[in-house]
């Protein structure tokens, strides 16, 4: 009986047959190239016909981010611990594999966005909410500089030092009326710009004052909300709404008529605000 010994069976070897794909192919010639390898594999009848091993490397394409670059080794490392076990026995396998990353990362791209574009969302409201507020200032302190020099100058008179104020002549107009004046040529309308504010989520409080500050009356706060503003004064120690826009009015006077009813049954006399800088329109 003759007996044959037969060789034996050839394994191919990963690590001496590795390839890599060139790191500055685009994603479709990678796709191609991976699929092909696919397919090689799907018809080798034999380990001569596999395709070699790709070769795991730390390349990446130029533009890759800075946390990618850094962090790419231990995500690759994750990635292969997370599919040790896992059997890859079709195409289709692949595929699925694909798809099921791809979508965590576009997803994860989607959210790294999202961040990005709410932070400069942000920044520009921060922007645009203290470009408005420096305007409401200016325009609240012309509103109470020209009703303040009205109580001591006739009208022609104030009207001279907002002219000398318009054309520039800030120190003529500051002689002329003994006081700060240089804000005489702002325009008086803070409404509007009160209203702009309102629109920016968190804008925060604006305050305005002018000498002497411990006049009732001489400082003023402008409180934006989402459904309107309110003006309010700085008088016995607190701040006393004294006009709303019409979305919160009638919830504005609500609170006064409380802070008032507080005030008499603590036994103080009612606030004076008829000699303010604004019209309290809530009493």
């Amino acid at each position: 009986m003759n007996i044959t010994i037969l060789p034996d069976p050839t394994v191919k070897a990963a690590s001496a047959a590795s390839k890599a794909i060139p790191a500055d192919s685009s994603l479709n010639e990678f796709l191609a190239g991976v699929m092909q390898d696919v397919q090689k594999c799907t018809d080798a009848t034999s380990t001569d016909n596999l395709p070699s091993i790709l070769a795991r490397d730390d390349t990446t394409p130029s533009g890759t981010g800075y946390y990618m670059q850094s962090h790419l080794g231990s995500i690759r490392g994750k990635l292969q611990d997370a599919l040790t076990n896992v059997k890859v026995c079709t195409p289709t396998d692949v595929e699925t594999i694909l798809r099921t990353v791809a979508i965590e990362m576009v997803n994860q791209y989607n959210r790294t966005r999202l961040q990005e574009l709410q932070a400069a969302l942000r920044g520009s409201e921060q922007s645009q909410a203290d470009s408005l507020k420096e305007q409401i200032t200016a325009r609240l302190l012309a509103c109470m500089q020209r009703t303040a020099l009205s109580r001591e100058f006739s009208p022609g008179e104030v009207e001279l030092l907002i002219k000398q104020a318009e054309e520039g002549n800030h120190l003529i107009a500051e002689n002329m009326a003994g006081r700060d004046v240089r804000f005489l040529a702002e325009s008086t309308d803070w409404q509007s710009l009160a209203d702009a504010l309102c629109s920016i989520d968190g804008a925060g409080a604006v305050t305005a004052s002018i000498e002497p500050i411990n006049v009732q009356g001489n400082s003023v706060m402008l409180k934006p909300g989402i459904n309107g503003w309110s003006l309010h004064i700085w008088a016995d120690a607190s701040w006393l709404p004294i006009q709303a826009s019409a979305g919160i009015n009638s919830q504005v006077k609500a609170e006064r008529a409380m802070l008032d009813k507080v005030r008499r049954d603590s036994g103080k006399l009612p606030l004076n605000t008829g000699g303010g800088l604004f019209a309290d329109e809530l009493r």
